[in-house]
């Protein structure tokens, strides 16, 4: 996929709505929310009694009186506490992933309504990392960021009062000091939004850049180029990595300002309320308590430190995912139906790719049940057609006409299933060879028997040793091109198709191999349009177009353009040059 700037699409949405978005996904989550928010509340009121029960046990020592019972009260307190609190962090943990889980299913079903030419602004690479990695982030956001603000700023308040009751003067002490770190917290903020910002992107980019070499591992490997690769994977790596240590530079910083300041905070408290303690300004008990005690200010300040760098890397986490939702999905209309062997016609076409046109006023017409082929030289032009009439791309000029209506008074259901596409990619996923055919269809097992047999693979397939039922591998590794090919054309064949693409759909098969298999595709009465570059076998075309340049420059069946057409007749001749010479060093043809 080709590559585009992050800041096309993030450059639109705006922080409020990141924000906006998250606050209506927590809505939904009010039921998990309530659920944290009742067990944080209960471990910040069985933190409040604590230094409470400290005070008045220590204090009870001071005059010669043990009391055992607030012994075992406070063992209690503490170790109902602590257990809440880890059950609450499991809670969260949880809660978060279950939503990421759902958001990543979202976003995935979202991608499969949209247009390729849109999808195509941004690599493989950006999209796994956003799917599979930012859900995470926004997931957190969603279920912690409120409620970690709200339990928070409360824990901060009930510890607050406990203090104030404990020893005011030391509780002033505490909270004027406070406001100092969260001013240098603020000045960090958006250079730790904006180093956030960067580090992701430089994630996007070093996954793009793996998976792009695991895929070309079998050309790299051919050249002897894998240090060549290696190094730049590398240099990949290190420059998201020097991102990784500007955000962590500030993420220190930030909890540095807080949280190691109250640390700090409290030594000179101890000190100084031993002096007041000295003085019989307050008692030991209480000094020991507000020591202990004060400790629990630590939590909702590392919270309040922790939301503020969810906040900051959220942000543009967010921004990131909500692009992708943001892509217009393809519009769902109702329409006319096929009939059993449409015609197919272009009226006229114009089209490119971005401000570079690749075709020019072509017009041709595709015989109801016939065979039509397209032929040309690389770059002519012929894909872009089936790429039309799949609906992946739209032309800048003319139309598309089936049963002499336009392409757009037909139901989008109707046009992905009455035109099937098969290329000489094959693309095949890591499942079986009948699922493979299937593809999540209910189809029987004579059925996918069948469309094998039309494929010309069925033989191939019963000597692989699950037959059926073999695993493929990624993309078909354990298979050649040609078996992949015809796995992949049994696929469109079992669909029974209105309109069958064949774009160089057996290249990787032998000539012999191929034209019988041709032969039995004429025999489904569907409407056959060929795109190829070798010849031999696609003469039995009904109707052949050549273009050039985004042209036609002849039309006519194989004896009629040998016979009037240059252009024709000098591709097929260099054809049939290039055959002879490949013939003597190939191997015997085989069914792969």
């Amino acid at each position: 996929m080709g590559r585009s700037s992050p800041c096309q699409v993030e450059g639109e949405i705006r922080d409020s709505d990141v924000v906006r978005f998250i606050r209506m996904r927590a809505a939904r989550e009010w039921k998990t929310l309530l659920a944290l928010g009742v067990l944080s509340f209960a471990g910040i009121g069985l933190g409040a009694l604590s230094p409470l029960l400290i005070r008045r046990f220590v204090d009870g020592l001071g005059v010669g009186s043990f009391q055992p019972q607030l012994v075992v009260g406070l063992l209690l307190v503490v170790v109902t506490s602590k257990a809440l609190e880890t059950y609450l962090r499991y809670y969260f943990e949880v809660s978060y992933n279950r939503v990421a889980k759902s958001f990543i299913g979202e976003l995935y079903g979202h991608l499969q309504t949209v247009r390729l030419t849109e999808l195509k602004k941004h690599t493989t690479g950006e999209y796994l990392s956003r799917i599979l990695d930012h859900t995470q982030y926004l997931g957190r956001g969603i279920v912690v960021l409120y409620p970690m603000l709200v339990v928070n700023f409360l824990q901060a308040s009930v510890t607050a009062t406990v203090l104030f009751l404990l020893e005011w003067r030391l509780a002033v002490l505490t909270v004027g000091v406070l406001p100092v770190s969260f001013f240098c917290v603020r000045w960090l903020n958006g250079r730790q939004r904006m180093a956030w910002d960067t580090e992701r992107e430089g994630w996007e980019r070093a996954v793009e850049s793996l998976r792009e070499k695991i895929d070309g591992l079998r050309i790299i490997k051919a050249f002897n180029r894998g240090r060549f690769f290696t190094l730049g994977f590398q240099q990949d790596v290190s420059r998201w990595f020097h991102s990784v240590r500007r955000t962590a530079v500030y993420s220190q910083l930030t909890e540095a300002a807080l949280s190691r300041a109250t640390e700090v905070l409290a030594i000179l408290l101890l000190i100084v309320g031993a002096g007041f303690a000295l003085r019989g300004w307050t008692s030991v008990g209480s000094v020991i308590a507000f020591f202990w005690y004060v400790g629990n200010l630590y939590g909702p300040i590392q919270g309040l430190v922790a939301w503020n760098n969810s906040k900051q890397q959220i942000i543009p986490v967010g921004k990131r995912l909500l692009s992708l939702l943001a892509l217009p999905p393809e519009e769902e209309r109702p329409g006319l139906p096929f009939s059993a062997s449409p015609t197919v016609a272009f009226r006229n076409i114009s089209a490119g790719y971005d401000t570079k046109e690749v075709l020019f006023g072509v017009t041709l017409d595709c015989g109801p049940g016939k065979m039509t082929a397209i032929v040309g030289e690389s770059g002519s032009g012929k894909s872009t057609l089936v790429s039309l009439l799949l609906g992946f791309n739209q032309p800048t000029q003319g139309g598309i006409l089936i049963d002499g209506r336009p392409i757009q008074e037909y139901g989008t259901r109707d046009l992905r299933e009455g035109i099937v596409f098969s290329s000489a990619e094959g693309f095949l996923f890591n499942m079986t060879v009948r699922d493979n055919i299937a593809l999540g269809g209910e189809y029987t097992a004579d059925e996918i028997v069948e469309a094998a047999k039309v494929a010309g693979i069925h033989e191939f397939i019963m000597s692989l040793p699950q037959g059926y039922d073999t695993v493929v591998g990624e993309k078909g590794a354990k298979l050649s091109d040609g078996e992949r090919q015809r796995i992949a054309l049994a696929r469109a064949v079992i669909r029974k198709p209105k309109i069958l693409i064949l774009d160089e759909a057996t290249s990787g098969v032998d000539s012999k191999t191929e034209a019988q298999i041709y032969e039995r595709l004429r025999d489904l009465g569907a409407t056959l349009v060929v795109v190829a570059h070798r010849l031999s076998t696609i003469h039995m075309a009904d109707q052949m177009y050549l273009l050039e340049r985004g042209s036609v420059v002849c039309q006519g069946r194989h004896e009629e353009l040998l016979a009037r057409c240059p252009a024709y007749r000098a591709l097929f001749e260099k054809q049939l040059v290039h055959e002879r010479r490949a013939a003597p060093e190939a191997s015997p043809p085989t069914e792969g």
